[in-house]
């Protein structure tokens, strides 16, 4: 029984938010961030970021940082966070300044 709970916790702290819920609350931030940009949720924007959402499968541990984020850095380290450690030594990159 006990074993039963258990993992019954563990499905339900894996548990996303759908892309909907996510792209909503980016918004949000965006558009409290840049007033400018107000009208994005009606442009169809929305529905777009929403495919790519899903489309991207973002991991729910990504999904549930997005949609608890509150500023522009908030998104900024969700994304960070979900990015691969090895990403800033990709080759092709140029080399640092003042070396050949």
């Amino acid at each position: 029984m006990l074993l039963l709970c258990a993992c019954s916790k563990k499905a339900a702290e894996e548990k996303a938010p759908p892309c909907a819920e996510v792209v909503d609350n980016m918004l949000k931030i965006v558009q409290g961030q840049y007033p400018g940009h107000g009208d994005m949720g009606a442009m169809g924007n929305r529905e777009q970021a929403i495919q790519q959402c899903e489309v991207r499968k973002m991991t729910a541990t990504e999904k549930r940082c997005i949609t608890n984020a509150k500023t522009m850095d908030d998104l900024a380290k969700c994304r960070r966070a979900s990015m691969p450690k090895d990403q800033g030594s990709a080759q092709g990159a140029p080399p640092p300044a003042g070396t050949k």
